[in-house]
């Protein structure tokens, strides 16, 4: 799946947020602190409607977020009825939200790199399955300049 990526300025009204294009962040402001992480936060939801979020590990590999977990994992139970995700960086100052619908990662090449991500990350063998992170939006900011770094990233599927 192709995507292509559109870089605006989300709207957060009464917080003095920079109108114009000045300081949106680049692309390699959200690839360093997701690739850079150990934590990440996920946040799913339950089959009663009520959310549940938990730390977990993960690995950013080509853009793409994956992270596995236990069968029996409330994560894993609520993600089986329901697809939709938000993940958020570790970090509270230099911030990554990201949005999408997760998949089962079947490619075997793929499931290589992450199996290595995390024995270099975690010195852990981590079994699959992976979930891969299917973003549709990704927010960052860098606390250190709140008012000029909110960035909002919408990404649009591209046939070919």
């Amino acid at each position: 799946m192709k995507q292509k990526k559109l870089r605006d300025r989300p709207y957060i009204a009464d917080y003095g947020i920079e109108e114009s294009d000045n300081g949106l962040l680049a692309w390699d402001f959200v690839q360093n602190e997701m690739k850079d992480a150990k934590n990440y936060w996920l946040s799913t939801t339950k089959s009663d409607n009520h959310p549940h979020a938990i730390p977990i590990w993960g690995s950013w590999i080509n853009d793409i977020f994956y992270f596995g977990g236990g069968s029996e994992t409330q994560n894993r139970k609520n993600l089986a009825e329901n697809p939709h995700i938000v993940v958020h960086s570790e970090s509270g100052t230099k911030v990554v939200i990201i949005e999408g619908k997760v998949s089962i990662e079947k490619n075997e090449n793929v499931i290589k790199e992450i199996k290595l991500d995390y024995m270099r990350k975690y010195n852990l063998d981590h079994p699959p399955p992976f979930y891969r992170v299917n973003k549709t939006k990704v927010f960052c900011w860098d606390m250190n300049d709140y008012a000029r770094t909110p960035t909002r990233w919408k990404f649009i599927e591209i046939t070919e």
